[in-house]
């Protein structure tokens, strides 16, 4: 049990705040009370096996006061093969930056190997800065996302991942041009299936198709097949660089916007998340705004939709 001053977000998008507060944590690990700590002393009373504030237990009472205890952040955009390069290449438009920096630094990370050496240094890094929910990007490579939930499931921390398709542009070199669709719908499939509601449900899936530049409309229409079927997460980008959009138009000349090739795609709903959206028209916010659950994420981590930009980082999509 935690005795502190409380900070928390609740589900009708305020805040409570308690300046005696108690966080009871059962012996499973979850959280079985949270208020403040007289309702808690009174409620022990009629239960035996609750500890009190008064730590009249044998449980140890872990004081914190004055100190303030928050409920740990959620990191809705992360790219595990970059968390150690962060900063690399500033000042270059997108494409550049991928094509240099970004592709052959993700190479790098393809095997068990070289998940079980950087992965959990990243999920350590996360939880230091207070972050226990995080949202990330792999690399194409099946076997070092394996590694990576392994890793997370070691951690402890709370992890949603996606191995990374890649059909019209990919940095795999190895892979055979005509079956990189099927190959990549295959894996994603069965990483799904092993690790979507792991470790009593801490462990999530999220299908991810890296970005309409790199993607044709049979992935992302097959990789949204996936996340609906299975109930998974789908994590894409939109909108980063006026260069990325300009070639999304070129390559997908039918759709109205950016926005709109991935709902022709059926990839927008509940459970989408789109990394960066910076530059979107007026359009495209109000598609993104109509979606269900848009006010989910910024207290209930990455079970709701919406935008993730760089000016605000949760909460409803409107223009700032």
């Amino acid at each position: 049990m935690v005795r502190a001053r409380l900070l928390t977000p609740t589900s009708d998008g305020g805040t409570t705040f308690h300046a005696d507060g108690i966080v009871e944590v059962d012996a499973t690990g979850h959280i079985a009370w949270v208020g403040p700590a007289g309702d808690h002393e009174r409620a022990a009373l009629h239960r035996p096996d609750a500890v009190s504030a008064a730590g009249d237990s044998p449980s140890p009472v872990v004081d914190l006061r004055p100190l303030v205890l928050l409920p740990g952040m959620v990191d809705l955009h992360a790219h595990l093969p970059q968390v150690t390069n962060a900063g690399l290449g500033a000042g270059l438009d997108l494409l550049s930056w991928l094509r240099r920096y970004i592709f052959p630094l993700e190479r790098q990370f393809a095997s068990a190997g070289d998940a079980a050496a950087l992965a959990p240094a990243a999920f350590r890094a996360f939880a230091a800065a207070g972050t226990t929910t995080v949202l990330a990007y792999g690399a194409v490579y099946a076997a070092s996302m394996d590694g990576s939930f392994r890793a997370a499931e070691a951690h402890g921390i709370r992890a949603i991942l996606g191995k990374v398709m890649m059909d019209r542009l990919t940095y795999d070199e190895d892979i055979e041009p005509s079956s990189i669709l099927d190959q990549s719908v295959r894996e994603t499939e069965e990483l799904c299936a092993r690790w979507h509601g792991a470790a009593d449900g801490r462990l999530g899936y999220a299908v991810t198709p890296r970005f309409a530049v790199s993607c044709t409309a049979e992935m992302l229409h097959a990789s949204a097949e996936i996340a609906a079927r299975t109930g998974a997460w789908w994590q894409t980008h939109v909108s980063e660089d006026p260069g990325e959009i300009a070639e999304v138009a070129r390559l997908f000349p039918d759709a109205l916007d950016y926005v709109d090739v991935y709902d022709r795609a059926g990839g927008l709903g509940g459970r989408s998340v789109l990394a960066h959206a910076v530059h979107l028209s007026d359009r495209e916010l109000a598609r993104l705004h109509a979606l269900p659950a848009v006010r989910q994420e910024h207290h209930a981590g990455p079970a709701g939709r919406g935008t993730v930009s760089e000016q605000h980082l949760a909460g409803p999509v409107e223009r700032k």
